[in-house]
């Protein structure tokens, strides 16, 4: 892997970190605030990580040259993991099968991201 290719994962990971740290203060000042419930922060935040994977995702589609599906892909599985190591590490979460269903659709979305970024540039 080039420097050049990894600097492009660290900047697409950065931003998809950026949008989910970002949407979750705003999610934390309309709860803290009354405007929207506690029972809402869980499909948002799972809204917020939908919408991470597939901007970081099209953002690194857009950057190589070749295969978006696959570098999407690896981006999913990278920040995937990131999250998973997290949730065991903080909270002694172990994925069941919900948590490895989500996660597979996270690959299948950032690989998409990934496919539509590389499609998307201009020749």
């Amino acid at each position: 892997m080039s420097f050049d290719i990894l600097r492009i994962y660290l900047r697409s990971l950065g931003t998809m970190v950026s949008i989910v740290i970002g949407g979750s203060l705003i999610l934390s000042i309309f709860i803290w605030s009354g405007l929207v419930s506690e029972g809402h922060a869980l499909p948002v935040t799972y809204g917020l990580h939908l919408v991470a994977l597939i901007i970081g995702s099209f953002m690194i589609g857009r950057s190589v040259p070749e295969r978006g599906f696959w570098y999407g892909a690896t981006l999913g599985i990278g920040y995937v993991l990131l999250l998973a190591l997290f949730g065991f590490l903080a909270f002694g979460l172990v994925p069941g099968m919900r948590v490895l269903l989500i996660m597979l659709l996270s690959v299948l979305v950032s690989a998409l991201g990934g496919a539509i970024g590389l499609n998307s540039r201009k020749p």
